[in-house]
């Protein structure tokens, strides 16, 4: 929808997403590129919430990495203090 937006005001943007955003970026931020006022500030509000979206998953894929590293410390202590009262007195590891 962007892409086609840009293209039909002579904007051609090549494909990809990283592409897409820094480009639209670019020349909503550019006040001698002539476009409608309204395009503008609809193209500004969709950058802003691929943005905001983006931050989000960022987030949401670093939580499986901090529940993991907190579940194999758990694990981790568990099977030492198992394994340690295994051990025959006067034995160490």
């Amino acid at each position: 929808m962007v892409r086609g937006l840009l293209r039909e005001h002579g904007f051609p943007v090549p494909v990809g997403g990283r592409t897409v955003v820094t480009r639209v970026s670019t020349i909503v931020a550019d006040a001698t590129v002539a476009l409608p006022d309204l395009l503008r500030l609809t193209l500004s509000l969709v950058i802003e919430e691929i943005r905001a979206l983006e931050a989000r998953v960022a987030e949401i894929d670093q939580r499986p990495t901090h529940f993991a590293v907190k579940i194999a410390a758990a694990f981790q202590a568990r099977y030492v203090r198992v394994n340690r009262s295994v051990l025959p007195s006067g034995s160490s590891t």
